[in-house]
């Protein structure tokens, strides 16, 4: 096979695969970016005095309707538990007290 037979499928291939990544990288890339509204709210949520007397109230089970409305002024972020990490965070967050599937079953039903 001469040489100039050898390589002109390369281009193509190259072409094909480089075209591959492109449209990999255009479906994937809005699903794995964070949120800024997530993000911007990761390092303040946890510290913010509302919250923590969500957390306390929701030791006494079954958790109230009282302690439920807490939430609602961080209905807003309530997307970001769509997100493995922010979940988990969440759930640390609430640990030895109560998980995010409980207060979204108590609170949300």
């Amino acid at each position: 096979m001469s040489p100039a037979a050898r390589t002109s499928g390369r281009p193509a291939a190259t072409a094909l695969l480089l075209l591959g990544l492109v449209l990999c990288a255009s479906l994937l890339g809005p699903a794995l970016a964070k949120d800024p509204k997530c993000e911007a709210a990761r390092s303040t949520l946890t510290n913010n005095p509302e919250l923590k007397n969500f957390r306390d109230c929701a030791g006494q089970k079954p958790i109230t309707a009282s302690c439920c409305r807490k939430l609602l002024p961080f209905a807003q972020y309530y997307d970001c538990l769509s997100d493995p990490d922010y979940k988990k965070e969440a759930d640390a967050f609430l640990k030895g007290v109560s998980s995010v599937d409980e207060v979204q079953s108590e609170c949300l039903a």
